[in-house]
């Protein structure tokens, strides 16, 4: 593998836009760096085909709390903030300790948006808490922030659940997909700012899988096939495709189907869509800096282009991949301390995946589009990035903003929670 970091680029700030104006420089900052060589795999194919991946989700994070489901089917919490339903034991907001919450021992499957949980029960309820902005936990309840587990009335037949920005989805065992929360959009009926219950999706059937927002949903149907739909041509997955328009003159991207040249198995949704096919080969498209493609030339990948430099992978994550050989690679966004900083902070994009650990086995990476992390062949919690909030798990809160350096970021930190 080549050890050169040249698609590495420094900044001193965060912001996106802030980027474009310092890219120039990006060839001039360049280090070796042997402890995390960039993937530079041959291209080839997996010798047996991957079948679709679904597996309920046992662990999610949100930017402040996470919870995890154990074997037994008891719901256990940890992290900041009154959202994570039980009281503390530290004194404080901040409980870095996985804890049982009393009185659930039937969840199923759960999932974390940027600020709530939806938690599926062995019944078939759906039950919910955090935030209810856009009334994607209660249309019926004017508060912003819901602190208990609240059924989710008007579902049946739920077998898995998906909490994303501005919206709750849900997936019945028929196929069919269900949706609560904004629709300014569109996408989902005529657009209004909040449904008042949860509404079908129209023109999707026989799904297994699904990942949705209010801006842009994808679903994988049995056959392997994945639909899109959504506001904006760069998240959509088809540069050619055209807008319908709403009678009061909003236009919309309607449901699509992609176009890959093998059966999809699995994919995931954040600032760029990840998808794996049966070969083990990845794709992605939408915002450069994440999908992996390596150093930028424009600011969007507007359709499923190949991660050339892996193949052989078998499971993958909003950007994080792992390989049949048990290695596994990360990209995107980390964030370091640095003091001669104007805002105290260095962000480093990592424009190609690089190699974190070694010898990975894993069942599953956790429900995130804040946090890093996966579940192994034996129930432990591993996690990577940052820790302010406790959301590790580990009893331990990181000490200030942001990790200290590169090795702390990618370095990998094990739970206090274990499924068993």
């Amino acid at each position: 593998m080549s050890s050169s970091m040249k698609d590495i680029f420094y900044h001193t700030f965060p912001t996106r836009a802030l980027s474009a104006l310092f890219l120039c420089l990006s060839l001039a900052l360049t280090a070796c760096n042997d402890k995390y060589p960039k993937a530079n795999m041959p291209d080839t194919p997996l010798e047996t085909p991957l079948e679709i991946i679904i597996e309920p989700k046992k662990v999610a994070m949100t930017k402040t709390w996470a919870a995890g489901i154990k074997d037994d089917g008891t719901l256990w919490t940890w992290g900041s903030g009154l959202s994570k339903i039980r009281r503390t034991t530290t004194g404080n907001h901040v409980d870095p300790t996985p804890m049982p919450v009393e009185g659930i021992n039937d969840a199923v499957a759960i999932s974390g948006g940027i600020g709530h949980m939806l938690l599926l029960r062995k019944d078939g309820s759906v039950w919910g808490w955090g935030s209810n902005h856009d009334g994607y936990v209660d249309p019926n309840d004017d508060n912003t922030l819901i602190y208990q587990p609240r059924k989710i009335e008007g579902l049946e037949d739920v077998v898995d659940v998906v909490a994303g920005l501005g919206l709750s989805a849900f997936l019945n065992k028929h196929g069919q997909v269900y949706v609560l929360g904004e629709n300014t959009a569109g996408l989902y009926g005529n657009p209004i700012k909040q449904l008042p219950k949860p509404t079908q999706v129209q023109g999707l059937q026989d799904i297994i899988k699904v990942q949705a927002n209010s801006d842009y949903i994808l679903a994988l149907d049995k056959f392997g096939q994945l639909y899109s739909s959504s506001r904006y041509i760069q998240y959509l997955g088809n540069d050619k495709a055209e807008t319908a328009t709403h009678e009061n003159g909003k236009t919309y991207y309607p449901i699509t189907k992609l176009t890959f040249p093998k059966k999809v198995v699995d994919f995931d949704v954040s600032f760029a869509n990840i998808v794996l096919l049966e070969d083990g080969t990845v794709w992605s498209w939408g915002d450069s800096s994440y999908t992996g493609h390596g150093q930028p030339s424009t600011d969007f990948v507007t359709k499923p282009t190949r991660i050339s430099s892996l193949s052989k992978v078998v499971k993958i994550d909003t950007h994080s991949a792992l390989t049949q050989d048990g290695n596994l690679y990360t990209w995107g966004l980390q964030s370091f301390e640095c003091s001669s900083c104007s805002n105290g902070v260095r962000s480093r994009y990592y424009y190609s995946p690089v190699l974190i650990a070694q010898n990975i086995d894993i069942k599953q990476f956790i429900d995130s589009k804040n946090h890093q992390g996966f579940l192994d062949k034996n129930g432990q919690l591993w996690t990577w990035g940052g820790n302010k909030y406790g959301t590790a798990g580990t009893g331990e809160v990181q000490q200030g903003n942001w990790t200290k350096d590169e090795g702390e970021a990618l370095s990998l930190k094990k739970s206090l929670f274990t499924t068993h």
